[in-house]
């Protein structure tokens, strides 16, 4: 809608994004909501939105969402881009082999192995791993 606002507008819609600076009219708009129960996100105003847009990174199949709770929108970003430059394109293939050998073995302990050797493996190839003698379980190699 692009236009002002005017009490009961929203009982038309099932979700309701307001982009506004007035704090009063956000808490307002999203009272009405509630009466009506109607999703509502006021975007700058965490407290009157009741879901958040996450900063998403993907590739592939691979997604990985950030959120500050609406807090800090621009940390969010950041850590999107971050991850966008670190996690390489290799993923891409690598989960369309998983998807592969998730078909071809039966749920149980050997598929886990399988599963968990090949993450260990890739992820020692494309990422710095911590040096302190753990795995990516946190457990003592």
């Amino acid at each position: 809608m692009t236009k002002s606002y005017e009490p009961n507008d929203v009982k038309d819609y099932d979700i309701i994004i307001a982009t506004i600076d007035n704090l009063d009219l956000q808490k307002s708009i999203y009272q009405e909501a509630k009466k009506y129960s109607k999703l509502y996100n006021c975007v700058d105003f965490p407290e009157y939105c009741d879901f958040m847009f996450p900063s998403i990174v993907q590739k592939g199949d691979l997604q990985i969402a950030f959120s500050t709770g609406g807090y800090s929108p621009g940390l969010a970003k950041a850590l999107r881009a971050l991850f966008e430059r670190i996690i390489p394109d290799a993923v891409i293939p690598f989960l369309e082999e998983m998807k592969v050998l998730r078909k071809m073995h039966p749920k149980g302990e050997n598929r886990q192995k399988i599963f968990h050797d090949k993450v260990n493996v890739f992820v020692k190839q494309h990422f710095i791993m911590p040096t302190n003698g753990e795995d990516l379980n946190g457990k003592t190699r």
